[in-house]
């Protein structure tokens, strides 16, 4: 089991719809990737996943969701979501 977590910059993931979006992707990404997501907790601070598998495995996983909800974010005119 790996657990990582995404620090939000402030007011980011206040919007419920957002975080409905961030939840979705983070499923979307599991499955794709054939990794079982364990636990998923988002609030307005950030979101922290626990994943079956090594911390490496944990660590891609929230770089992909990183990437891919910062490209959807960015597009739709809402800007950075995470702290670097």
């Amino acid at each position: 089991m790996a657990a990582v977590a995404l620090h939000a910059l402030p007011r980011a993931l206040a919007d419920h719809e957002v975080r409905e979006t961030v939840r979705a992707a983070a499923e979307a990404l599991a499955e794709r990737q054939g990794v079982k997501l364990v636990h998923l907790w988002i609030d307005a601070d950030g979101l922290e996943a626990e994943l079956e598998g090594p911390p490496l495995v944990a660590m891609g996983f929230a770089a992909e969701l990183r990437t891919t909800t910062t490209r959807w974010a960015v597009h739709r005119g809402l800007g950075e979501l995470w702290r670097s």
